[in-house]
């Protein structure tokens, strides 16, 4: 008879986990929804200045929740595969932009270039993006 109520209670074990793993995908989804209506929204309200109170006052979301829930609607489908199956709040931190490091060190770099013209259409690509560099030869 214990035998029985034990088996039961794996069958309802095994249903529930199901169901939780369910109803976390879910919420993935939902929040994906919320996201691309967010979207939608932030551009109906295209007017300075109207985007942050009405964001508050109707939906009573943060600037940076909010931000997380459109990044979570404009993921790739391969990426929203990745993180459907996360808790929302996983899946959220996975669209975090990750904080400015200032790097206060001169770090050296070493590039091998195969051609003296890689080398210098390398040095001059991140001279324009505001790197210090200089070319040494070998």
């Amino acid at each position: 008879m214990a035998a029985v109520r034990t088996l039961d209670l794996a069958r309802r074990i095994k249903s529930e986990l199901r169901a939780s793993a369910k109803s976390s995908q879910l919420a993935v989804e939902h929040a994906r929804a919320a996201g691309r209506l967010l979207v939608t929204a932030k551009k109906q309200l295209s007017s300075h200045g109207d985007w942050l109170p009405w964001l508050r006052d109707h939906c009573g979301l943060s600037p940076r929740t909010a931000q997380g829930y459109m990044k979570l609607a404009t993921l790739s489908p391969a990426q929203a595969k990745r993180v459907a199956h996360l808790p929302l709040r996983e899946a959220l931190r996975t669209t975090a932009v990750p904080k400015a490091v200032s790097l206060q060190k001169i770090y050296q770099v070493v590039v091998t270039c195969k051609a003296e013209t890689d080398q210098r259409d390398l040095l001059e690509r991140l001279i324009q993006e505001g790197f210090q560099c200089r070319a040494l030869m070998s």
